[in-house]
């Protein structure tokens, strides 16, 4: 279960970052219509990852509402610090949006970079909110989640779970999972989401931190299998994986994926980027993505208020988890 917990500080840099209310398509700092040429969604991860997929699920709907280009850039690397870096050193001036997750604000907390994300930083709208699924390799050493607990109880620390950074997201989904199972299992950290699903797959780790959308098709052929969904209840479209409440598991953790902008940016222009992204959220294209990738679950869209507060809620959450 999330913890609502306070962090004062936290709270009132997002609150005067927040901009409810505001209206127009003019920027009150430049005069000019905005937006007047293309704009970019930067993506700190590589091509086929979660982030990646969404940002390009959005560019082409948000750049019909908008009437201008909206093209996605990867610049990946050290856990989206390399494409959180250059967005950093752009213009604040709406031109150039980061696809957002909880990364940045656990590379906060663990001090990992000097950008300091949620004061150098505004909330624009979350997007999505995913669902974490745990597969397993569809030929591996056991077939449901009943026998990977025994294997994993009468072997501690044997099976072996792929994920991205320990000081990252993936690392705070598993550390959660683990206190709540009991389980003791061995973290394998790689680099991308497609090198844990490579090191699955080649049978060198038991499970792997997935995303639905990605892993649904493996599971079908058979290649892979699903162990859990971290959720309250089962997926329609994997009645058959067990979700973690009915496991006894208080694991729920699952990636949100938004976008931000360079604080200073102009409240006329976040307020145009806000209203366009629920335009776009008509659109045929979005809706046959969030539907697909089974991510209407969960609540997804959140305006900037709202997800300047989620900002603040887990970050607080994340904080007792590093401690």
């Amino acid at each position: 279960m999330w913890k609502r917990l306070g962090s004062l500080t936290l709270a009132m840099t997002v609150a005067g970052m927040c901009l409810a209310g505001c209206s127009g398509g003019t920027s009150a700092q430049s005069g000019k219509t905005y937006p007047e040429r293309k704009v970019e969604i930067i993506v700190g991860f590589g091509a086929g990852s979660g982030t990646d997929i969404t940002a390009r699920a959005l560019s082409e709907p948000l750049s019909k509402v908008l009437g201008v280009p909206v093209v996605v850039t990867n610049i990946e690397g050290s856990q989206g610090l390399n494409g959180l870096e250059y967005v950093y050193k752009q213009p604040a001036d709406g031109y150039t949006l980061f696809l957002t997750t909880q990364t940045q604000l656990i590379t906060q907390i663990n001090g990992l970079s000097e950008i300091k994300f949620t004061e150098e930083f505004m909330p624009v709208s979350r997007l999505v909110h995913d669902v974490t699924l745990i597969t397993g390799n569809g030929q591996g050493r056991f077939k449901d989640f009943d026998e990977m607990k025994a294997l994993a109880e009468a072997n501690p620390k044997d099976v072996k779970i792929a994920g991205l950074a320990a000081t990252g997201l993936d690392g705070m989904i598993i550390k959660q999972f683990v206190e709540s199972s009991g389980l003791e299992l061995d973290l394998i950290s790689f680099g991308g989401t497609g090198e844990c699903k490579s090191a699955l797959l080649g049978g060198h780790v038991d499970l792997s931190i997935d995303d639905v959308a990605t892993a649904k098709p493996l599971i079908e052929d058979g290649e892979l299998t699903g162990i859990v969904v971290l959720s309250e209840e089962r997926l329609p479209g994997l009645p058959d994986v067990p979700c973690s409440v009915e496991k006894g598991i208080d694991a729920t953790i699952g990636a949100w994926r938004g976008l931000s902008v360079r604080k200073g940016t102009d409240p006329e222009v976040i307020k145009t980027l806000e209203e366009a992204i629920v335009k776009a959220m008509e659109d045929p294209a979005w809706k046959e993505f969030v539907e697909t990738g089974m991510l209407d679950q969960r609540p997804g869209y959140a305006n900037s208020e709202e997800f300047g507060k989620i900002w603040e809620e887990e970050y607080a959450f994340f904080e007792t988890m590093v401690e």
